[in-house]
Formats: structure tokens, sequence, C-alpha cells
């Protein structure tokens, strides 16, 4: 975490009321240590007392990501790039806004027109090709940064369906893997989230074989994953129950009972073991029903209380099961698990992470240009 001494950077502040960077520094004390907006408003001073790439860029980000103000995000990060930044922290930003603004409708993510599509690439596109620019040592702490960027594009050529693009992204990205170093390994900043990344994109893999009916290869893809005993078994359940082995996911899954969203993984255990599928099922609705029961009760409580914001809570709690048990009571009266439609298979992107400048709690960039970092890094240290 980022120990800024905030007294000595407020006793700074009423000499040099006009230092954006100090009002940078002190926004990024209260993103660490929130008290009320004080976050924001700092940021919001440091922007208007100079709009720099760093101040702008760290205004559009929070605003997007802590307060949802998509709209004015977007356009504060297309000042920012008018500005041509040097480093990449801008335009991996600014791809993940359009990211978040895609369409998505019936289980299925789509870019709103071409040009966006375009956009994204282009933007993805830039982000790779700064990320080269930086010193070697920067770049091997944040080799994940470089993994997501394939495995986005990835993403992207895949909603344009183009799967022989998005695979060849993808295995661009395990390429970074096998080309790894043991100083590479050592020198990441946390090898847990590249390593949760890798599998993301392994099973994207999977996704696409699947899909392109190359079975036997997906599996051992799937089965890679298995191996490192490290994955997530609803994900892996899922792969395998697309690629038909039905009766591999029935031992997978055990005792356990996935919620309703897992169509697949009810689908695969209905031709398993119907027997398990039909209790299951039971007690699955079973469960709805006495949950429907409770929240009845507590959302009268809760009307009777005036406590009207727990009396909604609870009420779109109550509609999502008696949607669950509606869904559940037609399966078991048809006697049937239809095969999920798959519009799009389900396919990972990545997200950055933190990308704010001068965040020192994620190792990020101190500033825009790469060669001065060092510099504000010894200047921040006299501020603790």
């Amino acid at each position: 975490m980022t120990e800024y001494n905030i007294d000595k950077l407020l006793e700074q502040l009423e000499q040099y009321p006009d230092d954006d960077k100090l009002l940078a520094m002190i926004a990024l004390y209260y993103i660490e240590n929130p008290e009320s907006d004080k976050d924001l408003e700092y940021l919001e001073k440091a922007y208007h007392t100079k709009s720099s790439i760093e101040n702008t860029h760290n205004l559009a980000f929070y605003l997007m990501y802590e307060y949802g103000e998509d709209e004015r995000s977007l356009e504060l990060q297309q000042q920012v790039l008018l500005l041509q930044p040097r480093s990449y922290y801008p335009y991996a930003c600014y791809a993940q806004m359009l990211q978040s603004n895609m369409l998505f409708l019936k289980g299925s993510t789509s870019f709103k027109s071409i040009e966006q599509a375009r956009e994204y690439i282009q933007c993805l596109t830039i982000t790779i090709e700064k990320f080269t620019l930086a010193p070697v040592a920067y770049q091997q702490r944040h080799l994940i940064h470089l993994v997501q960027m394939y495995n986005n594009l990835a993403y992207a050529y895949r909603i344009l369906k183009d799967n022989k693009k998005a695979s060849n992204y993808l295995m661009q990205s395990l390429k970074i893997q096998q080309d790894m170093t043991v100083d590479d390994w050592r020198n990441l900043d946390s090898q847990a989230l590249f390593k949760e990344e890798i599998e993301k994109i392994q099973i994207n893999i999977a996704r696409i074989l699947i899909e392109d009916k190359h079975i036997e290869s997906a599996k051992t893809v799937l089965a890679k994953i298995v191996a490192t005993q490290n994955y997530d078994k609803l994900d892996i359940a899922t792969e395998y129950a697309r690629a038909g082995e039905y009766h591999l996911v029935d031992k997978m899954i055990g005792d356990d009972v996935p919620n309703e969203s897992w169509d697949w993984i009810w689908y695969a255990i209905y031709h398993a073991n119907y027997d398990k599928w039909l209790k299951t099922r039971k007690t699955l609705l079973n469960d709805e029903e006495e949950w429907v029961e409770e929240c009845l009760v507590s959302a009268r409580e809760s009307f009777i209380k005036g406590d009207l914001e727990s009396y909604e809570s609870e009420y779109e709690s109550l509609e999502v099961s008696r949607q669950i048990i509606n869904k559940v009571r037609a399966f078991l009266e048809t006697d049937s698990q239809p095969k999920p439609i798959v519009f799009q298979p389900d396919f990972s992107n990545s997200f950055f992470g933190c990308l704010l400048f001068g965040c020192e709690a994620h190792d990020n960039l101190m500033n825009d240009n790469f060669a001065e970092s060092i510099k504000i890094t010894n200047k921040k240290a006299e501020l603790r």
C-alpha cells in the first residue's frame, strides 16, 4: 500500500494550491484510504488544475469503475488519446471502456457497429505496441497485461466470428508463457493471477475447438488444465458437456448441486445419470420453494417496518426464485432437460485491473513518460 503522509501532503498543498501533482497524490491516498468522496474530489481538482495525460486518464478511469459515469469517462479518455500518450495505460483503458460498452442480447455479446469493432481492435493493437516500448524490467513484472491484450484481441475476433484469427491470438498468449525464463517467472508481479489468466485462455481455446468440431483436440486441452489441479470445476465441466463427455461431467460434479444457470451441466447429468438428475431437481425445487416462503415472511416484515430498500431487495429475490421454480417444474413435468441453445459459447475476456498512474499499490507507472518514472518515485519518497 502507498503510505503517503497525508498531513504533510495537505500542509504542502496550502503552500502550493495549484500543484496538480500534489493533488493527484492526495487523491491516490484517499483512493486507498476512503473518506467520503475525497478521492473523486481531489482527482477532479488535479484535472481542473492541469488537464494532463495523467490527471485526465486517472479521472476517467475512476469515474468509470468506481462511480459508473460511463459517458463522461469515454469523453475524458478520448481527450487523453488526442494528446498522443507514450505509455499503454490510456489505450488499454479506452479499449476496456469500449469493451464495457458492447451490446449484450440473448446471452450473446456483440459490437454496436463495425466501426466500434475496428476502433477496439486498433486500440488494442496500439496498446501492445506501447507495452513493448516499456523498460524490459517493467514488462517482465507485468507480462500478464500482454497476455490479456492478446486474449482480448481474440475475444474481438471471436465476436466477429473469425475463429482463425481468434485462435492465433490465443496461441500468442500461450507462447508468452512458453518463452518465459526463470527470471521472468520470479519477477512477475503476481504469479497466481498470471496462471489464472493462462487457464482462462486455455479454456477459450477449448471453446473454439469444440465449436469447430475438433473435439479430441479440445479434450486434450481440457485434460491439461485438469492436470494442474488448479481450475474452476464448473467451467471445465461445462466444456466437457459441450464436448459430449456427459459421464465425465457427472463424475466431476459429484454430489455438488450447480445452480440453475449451468444449463450444460444439467443437460450432461440428465443423460449420464437420470436418477441423480431427478433427485437433484426435486431437491432444488424444494429448496427454492422454502426460500420463497422465507422471503415472503421477511418481505412482509420489512414492509411493516417501512424498510422499503430491504422490501424491494427481497421482492427481487422472490421473482428470481419464482422463475427458477417455474423452470424446474416444467422440466419435471415433461421429464426432460432441453439441450442449451448456443447463440455464442462463453468466451472470457480480460480486465486489466488498476491502471491509475501513480498507484504504487499495484506497481503502476508513475508517469506517462517511462524515463521520468524513477525521478518521480524518488520525489514521492520525500513525502512519506
